[in-house]
């Protein structure tokens, strides 16, 4: 039987610093996406569950399998997600689920040329939309296993290739990183989108 949860996927303090700026960049596109319904809640949470799939976050599965349901998502089609299978998605959100896991697979470091493909097929808006449900669920996904990994540490079962410092600094830094996360996406250039 396939394990539910993949092995979670251990990321550092600095990279997680990166997905905050990197999120905080792209969250004005996602308040336009969801005003505008540029990216439907279906999408929004199969974006959720297909990131949430590689990184290997349980909480984040768990939480985004119920909002999918409730968007109309099929049970088999969760599950086929769960496995990392794109059959049953709506074919005008195939690229969409394929850059989701692609985004992750690279830990945020997509090949141009892959996001090049992403605006051609969806244009500058919806990409934009797309890519925004990205960054979220990948941030979410790093401080919920950093969060597992300490949850785990406490009852003695340690999560693998995760150390205490990594667990605490995620767990803890968010707090002093979104001040100064905030200020350095603020002054990032358009260019590193």
């Amino acid at each position: 039987m396939p394990q539910l949860y993949p092995t979670p996927r251990v990321f550092t303090p600095l990279a997680f610093y990166r997905h905050v700026v990197r999120a905080f960049r792209f969250f004005p596109y996602m308040l336009r996406s969801q005003r505008k319904g540029i990216v439907s809640k279906a999408l929004n949470e199969r974006i959720m569950l297909a990131v949430t799939e590689v990184n290997g976050c349980k909480y984040c599965s768990y939480y985004h399998t119920s909002l999918a349901i409730k968007a109309g998502i099929t049970k088999s089609e969760i599950r086929a997600m769960r496995r990392g299978e794109t059959q049953g998605i709506p074919e005008d959100e195939h690229l969409a689920m394929v850059y989701a896991q692609h985004y992750a697979d690279t830990r945020g470091n997509p090949k141009a040329e892959t996001r090049d493909k992403l605006v051609e097929y969806y244009g500058q808006e919806r990409a934009l939309g797309i890519e925004a449900s990205i960054r979220s669920i990948m941030l979410g996904n790093i401080y919920g296993i950093a969060f597992d990994g300490l949850m785990r540490r406490l009852k003695g079962k340690r999560m693998k290739d995760s150390k205490l410092g990594y667990e605490l600094g995620i767990f803890f830094g968010i707090l002093p990183m979104i001040p100064v996360a905030l200020v350095h996406s603020w002054f990032r250039s358009p260019s590193s989108l």
